[in-house]
């Protein structure tokens, strides 16, 4: 089926605005990529608009060297890995009990499972209430309490 002018306009219009707004979504990111991939020297001078300047791999080897890295690695795969494991056996433990229509706690449960899941502070205030209690250095204790606070 032939299309007609408009057709064809439109399709080229929504063609021009979605590589229009990758190219705009991606330059930031190979900035920051060609930023850190150039000499410092380039960088103060201000060189850099796309490519790297410069070669140079001293920022990564000064941010390899940092021991609080690593650590911070660690932590993130352990509450990746320990989380995911614990919240699919909690929503499991739930889900079973949840799903018998005999089950005489369910209306109350379910509402309460959804309210707090369409109405709670969100990740931010979390990791804020945290790091204020210092909970971010104790990975056990902090994967308890937030997976606690949401199941």
């Amino acid at each position: 089926m032939k299309q007609s002018f408009a057709d064809r306009s439109y399709v080229l219009l929504v063609h021009f605005i979605t590589v229009l707004a990758i190219l705009v979504t991606l330059y930031p990111f190979i900035y920051v990529i060609s930023i850190s991939l150039s000499s410092v020297d380039a960088i103060n001078k201000k060189m850099i608009t796309l490519f790297p300047v410069d070669l140079s791999l001293d920022g990564y080897k000064m941010v390899l060297q940092y021991p609080e890295l690593w650590r911070a690695y660690g932590n993130t795969i352990y509450y990746t890995v320990v989380g995911t494991v614990f919240n699919v056996v909690a929503t499991c433990l739930a889900a079973y009990p949840l799903s018998r229509r005999r089950f005489f706690l369910r209306r109350k449960l379910n509402f309460y499972i959804a309210f707090t899941m369409y109405f709670s502070g969100g990740t931010d205030p979390d990791l804020h209430g945290h790091h204020r209690a210092r909970t971010l250095q104790q990975p056990l204790g902090d994967d308890i309490a937030r997976t606690c606070q949401h199941v």
